[in-house]
């Protein structure tokens, strides 16, 4: 009997003794798991902190970098402000240059369309002495009477012959001198034959006139 409450002691004891450590290594074990989670916040914000610093450090860089570009671009306009006088300068001569090619190229499709006229345009009344362009629009064309035909003809741009007949032989040769001009290659220089003015002479007398692609007798 005694030697059965002796071994109970003991083990009770024992129990006591075993409790004690597991609470012991319990509260190791929670301030371990503490320290852990402290450890890892620190770690993570450490890492946090230097992605910041980072992302300043190359902001600040990117920042540099567009002054230096601001800087550049601000030089350059200073330099083409000073030198704009002789942009301006050189501009202008081209320009003209520009102009005046372009007015050489239409005297020189005038001066085409206008021996044109004179070799090809003619009909069996009226042959053309002169051709000229007086304006871009405005053409004057000088006309001889056939010898042929010379009685038909009495002076000072007046015929003995009817209006029709006249109109009729004027018609014939307006429409060959439209031939000519819109056959000629150069003719796009000047603009559409109907927007030419076009006076027909005799003798330096208007007998008539063609506007917008209408013939008419003057006095018509």
């Amino acid at each position: 009997m005694n030697n059965y409450k002796t071994v109970s002691k003991k083990l009770k004891k024992n129990n006591k003794g075993s409790s004690t450590r597991i609470l012991y290594l319990l509260v190791l074990l929670m301030y371990g798991i503490q320290l852990a989670i402290v450890l890892f916040a620190y770690n993570v914000k450490s890492k946090y902190d230097l992605t910041i610093v980072k992302q300043r450090a190359s902001a600040n860089k990117k920042i540099m970098i567009i002054s230096e570009l601001q800087n550049k671009i601000t030089n350059l306009t200073g330099i083409v402000n000073e030198s704009n006088p002789d942009l301006e300068l050189i501009n202008n001569q081209i320009s003209n240059l520009q102009s005046k090619s372009n007015e050489s190229s239409r005297l020189t499709s005038m001066r085409t369309i206008e021996k044109n006229f004179i070799y090809f345009a003619w009909t069996k009344f009226f042959d053309i002495d002169k051709a000229m362009f007086i304006t871009s629009k405005g053409v004057v064309i000088d006309l001889d009477v056939k010898p042929s035909n010379a009685f038909k003809y009495s002076r000072s741009g007046m015929f003995n012959v009817s209006d029709q007949e006249l109109k009729n032989a004027l018609m014939e040769l307006n429409e060959k001198v439209r031939s000519q001009y819109v056959n000629s290659f150069v003719a796009g220089n000047i603009g559409k034959f109907n927007n030419l003015d076009i006076d027909y002479l005799v003798d330096g007398i208007s007998i008539a006139y063609c506007k917008n692609g209408v013939l008419k007798l003057n006095g018509e």
